[in-house]
Order: C-alpha cells, then structure tokens, then sequence
C-alpha cells in the first residue's frame, strides 16, 4: 500500500495518480456518511466533493456533481473547497461532454439516471464500464497533492463477480472498506429513509407483508441486505490484509477508536491531522428516529436468520453479540 504522507508536495504543486488508495462499498446505512465526513477532514487525505460517485455501478453521478457544483459557486462565505484538488475534480468531470463520454464510454444512460434517484429500481449487474471509462474515472483523482483518496459509494456492495473483476485489473493494490450493521437495524434505517424520500408512507412501516417483499423482490433493498455476500465475492479477488472490516456497533459506541482503525488500515497518520472535526460528528444526528414495531422486527429476524449467523462466522466482534 502507497502512504504519501510523508512525501507531500507544496501547496499549488499537483502530481498524477493512479486512482482511488481504498473503496468503501458500503453497507448502505452503516455509517458511509460518517466516515466520509471524517476522512474528508483529514489533513493527509483528499476525498471527492461528491461522496457517492456511483461510478462502477451505473456510470458515474454527473447530475449530483453539478448540484454540488452549484453550492459551491452560490455560496459567498465559503465554497466549500477544501483545496485546489477539488477544483480540479470538478475541472475533470465538467470538461468532459457527458453525452460523449456516455456514448464513447458504452454507459447505459438509462441505468445512469436510475441511479440518480434512490426509490427507482434498476439492476447494478448490467453496467460494466468499457477501459476508456475507467480511464476517465482514474482520472478523477489526479492531481491530489500526494495525498491519500478514495471512493465512498455504498451500492457498491450490490456489484456482481465480472465488475469486481474490472475494479481489481484497473486497481490491484487498492483496499477495501466494509462497513458492517445488524441486518434488521439496516434495513428499517433503508425503509425510514425510504419514507423520507416518499417512497414508503408511515402506514407502510407497518406493514410485514409488504415490507418482507421488498426484502424479496425489491433489489434496492435485497442486494444491500447481505454483508456476507458482498464480503465474499471481493475477498475472491482482494487478500484479506486488503479489505478492512469495521462495525457499526463500534462507531456507536467508541468513533475515536474506529476512526483510528480505518486510518492505520489506509496508511494514514492519526488524531493530529483530523483538524476540528469531532469523531462523534453525525451530520444526520436531528433526524427523526422511530423503534421497529416488534411485529416487524420478528419479521426481519426471521428473513436474516442465516445471515446473521453467517455474518458471525466471517467477522465475530460484535455479531457475536446479535441475536439470530
């Protein structure tokens, strides 16, 4: 593993990359958001201004890199850039004529705007990137100042053997982050925020039947649902010094701790370039919580059964702790 922490150039001096140190493939509602926050307030690290890229699982995001763009430009205070590297990530996906590079990059525009939007349902396996697209995307990450980076996009999870395939030939050495949740504290966190977004009602939350056949037909939900799978299908390519394995349960209850894991596990310096952000930081800390129905939770206990105790098996820590 590359560690450039010690080689940075002066300020305004930029160098070529080789692409993203680590991925983080989720899970999705297991903490992405918190690392991201804390990783792009390391001093030694440079993250994407857009934290989903979405790039190997529909085909990069561009609608919500010009959405960020926007804030940035109408903001006065500040521009929220964290250095010249984010303008030159933006530099890179704006001189790009997207169709041209959707057309070029055989991108299914279909499966693009899909992605974009969270309640619609679309199927993650039928994207694979052509070599000039992963080329683009290698891209996105030049020019960082020597710095450590990386790519945090949840549905990555969801990929299937022949991407993963295409990630590990374009980046070997590149290690992998898996954020792990209890399966049913997951899923209902995916279902409330489902409900925020209007595509559940409250009624709904209710509802077993309706909620187990999302569980089953739905593969929004159904393919972020498996640790375990997503787990083994990237360890059949990355070793297992590569993919670094952290709980939820452990962020909850002890972030500091966590966030200096993660940081060793990449190759990163410690608590004294993390700059004022707090380890307990929670950017979705106001939202409103509401307790799974107990009818519900004996439902999604049943569905996850066998993943739990295959969760427990792989990793131990704190499943050890879950009721099957």
């Amino acid at each position: 593993m590359r560690n450039r922490k010690d080689n940075r150039l002066d300020e305004g001096q930029m160098i070529a990359k080789q692409g993203p140190d680590f991925i983080c493939i989720g899970m999705q509602k297991a903490a992405t958001q918190w690392l991201y926050d804390q990783l792009r307030g390391h001093a030694d690290l440079w993250m994407p201004p857009v934290k989903e890229m979405h790039f190997f699982d529909a085909g990069f995001n561009f609608r919500v890199a010009r959405n960020k763009f926007r804030k940035f430009v109408k903001s006065k205070k500040d521009w929220g850039w964290k250095d010249q590297s984010d303008w030159g990530f933006f530099q890179h996906c704006f001189l790009t004529d997207e169709s041209v590079f959707v057309q070029q990059a055989g991108i299914d525009l279909l499966s693009q705007k899909k992605a974009a939007n969270i309640e619609e349902n679309y199927e993650p396996a039928a994207f694979q990137p052509t070599k000039d697209a992963v080329e683009w995307y290698r891209g996105l990450f030049d020019n960082v100042g020597g710095r450590l980076s990386g790519d945090v996009t949840p549905a990555y999870s969801t990929l299937q053997q022949e991407q993963i395939e295409t990630i590990h030939e374009a980046f070997p050495d590149t290690r992998i982050i898996l954020l792990v949740r209890h399966p049913v504290d997951r899923v209902w966190s995916q279902f409330r925020m489902r409900v925020r977004k209007g595509g559940l009602t409250e009624r709904d939350l209710e509802n077993k039947d309706l909620l187990v056949g999302l569980l089953n037909n739905d593969a929004k939900v159904a393919r972020r649902s498996f640790a375990s799978e997503s787990y083994k299908r990237w360890s059949t390519l990355y070793r297992e010094d590569q993919i670094g394995v952290f709980f939820f349960d452990d962020i909850a209850e002890n972030p500091r701790e966590v966030r200096e894991r993660i940081l060793r596990f990449i190759g990163a310096a410690g608590d004294a370039n993390m700059g004022d952000i707090q380890p307990g930081f929670d950017r979705k800390a106001q939202q409103k919580k509401q307790l799974i129905p107990a009818h519900i939770e004996t439902a999604l206990a049943e569905h996850f059964e066998q993943e739990i105790r295959e969760i427990q098996r792989l990793f131990g820590g704190p499943s050890n702790h879950w009721d099957p």
